[in-house]
């Protein structure tokens, strides 16, 4: 076993966004306005939103551009309501603009970013932390690697919702997983067990692969691979895997398609594990 190191996915980024015009230049108007898994969100919100993910990391991280919060946030719970009130303004507003604006907008923003990316240094600090990771201090990298996979599983939300092929190859889905189990120690931050105490994962499939939760004295340690023995082995095909970590999938569906042997009792937090800023307060998928 090892400590997972540096998820790097600068070379994704600018065919990620080339992905995502060419899939919005397929879309017919009946597309625009399909409903897609994030609640009361259709294609065209989704799309306005993947716009506005741009549009903020540009002013915030690329310009020092940043306005301060208009309420008081003290837990992660505020943080959530914050990041959601944002969100939905910014998606109601633009519901006056069209399919035909989103896609310039998003066609200039895109590359914008992918340069400003390219720009800084990896290793820096990051202006924000990744929260879902419990991290107070995040490098550039891992900031670059939770911004992909915002862009990438809200590209896969629309293909889902209009039918288009998924972007579920080994490129694309591997560094998804990969950034994605750095939320599973505070999944399981609650939960007792005996020092030692070992958790395998195994993500079947294209763009899977294995990593083991063990015990600390005082907290739960990610490791990639497989160590010498385990408590429990949770199995799960890659696709769950992902819409498990976003909210994608009700946890009565996912725990269908997983498997578990050993402790069942380590199963609960698993299908609870987000890699999203948002709660599951309800079993009901979110943006």
């Amino acid at each position: 076993m090892r400590i997972p190191g540096k998820v790097d996915v600068l070379p994704l980024l600018l065919p990620l966004h080339n992905e995502l015009i060419g899939l919005y230049a397929a879309l017919s108007r009946e597309n625009w306005n399909a409903p897609t898994i994030c609640a009361e969100w259709t294609v065209k919100d989704v799309a306005s939103h993947l716009l506005d993910t741009d549009l903020r990391k540009l002013s915030a991280g690329r310009d020092e551009y940043r306005v301060a919060p208009d309420r008081p946030i003290h837990d992660r719970q505020s943080l959530v309501d914050y990041l959601n009130h944002l969100n939905q303004s910014w998606v109601s507003a633009t519901r006056r603009l069209s399919p035909v604006v989103l896609t310039e907008l998003q066609g200039l923003s895109g590359p914008q970013v992918v340069a400003y990316w390219h720009s800084i240094d990896m290793n820096g600090t990051a202006p924000f932390a990744v929260g879902w990771a419990g991290e107070d201090n995040s490098p550039n990298w891992f900031d670059c690697a939770r911004e992909y996979t915002e862009r990438w599983h809200h590209q896969q939300q629309i293909r889902d919702a209009v039918g288009a092929e998924p972007l579920a190859a080994s490129r694309w889905l591997s560094p998804i997983l990969a950034t994605f189990v750095r939320a599973l120690p505070v999944a399981y931050e609650d939960t007792k067990a005996p020092q030692g105490t070992a958790i395998l994962f195994e993500f079947m499939g294209e763009g899977g692969g294995e990593w083991t939760l063990e015990r600390d004295p005082d907290r739960w340690t990610l490791y990639e691979g497989r160590g010498q023995g385990t408590d429990a082995v949770i199995t799960t095909d890659a696709d769950t895997a992902w819409r498990i970590f976003t909210k994608g999938i009700s946890q009565g569906d996912a725990a269908a398609k997983t498997n578990i042997e050993g402790r069942c009792e380590f199963l609960a937090p698993f299908l609870r594990a987000l890699a999203i800023m948002a709660t599951r307060s309800n079993d009901e998928p979110t943006p």
